[in-house]
């Protein structure tokens, strides 16, 4: 994934690990995810992602990234995350998040996060839609 090339002119953008995303409700349970994050393989996505500047939907559902490109931020059009199932310390992620003025969903369910400054966010942003409980 480090070295792919995408077409600038995307728009939308689906990458996603999970074959059947529907699965995830019956095994694992979400309550045994967090048992999982140091046991599974983890993964980075390239830089290259920032240079989409046209996109406007991006879906990194279960790929098991630890980190997102430090250039997430400079994607302007962008207005629907999802981030579900990876290894992300949201926390440490929401720097690069807070910078995306026209993101209106995300999903960050199935990542590590602390659940009073997710809600913080939220609060000073009511056209953001988070979702971080299934």
């Amino acid at each position: 994934m480090e070295d792919y090339e995408f077409p600038r002119h995307l728009e939308k953008l689906v990458i996603s690990g999970a074959d059947n995303i529907d699965d995830w409700h019956v095994y694992p349970p979400i309550s045994a995810w967090a048992n999982m994050f140091d046991k599974r393989k983890k993964r980075k996505i390239t830089e290259k992602l920032a240079e989409l500047k046209r996109l406007e939907v991006l879906d990194l559902t279960g790929l098991q990234l630890t980190s997102l490109p430090e250039g997430i931020g400079r994607l302007d059009q962008l207005d629907s995350l999802n981030l579900m199932f990876n290894f992300l310390e949201m926390n440490e992620e929401l720097k690069k998040l807070k910078s995306l003025k026209k993101l209106k969903y995300l999903n960050i369910v199935g990542n590590r996060f602390d659940t009073v400054e997710i809600e913080k966010w939220n609060r000073s942003n009511p056209d953001l839609n988070i979702v971080y409980r299934l």
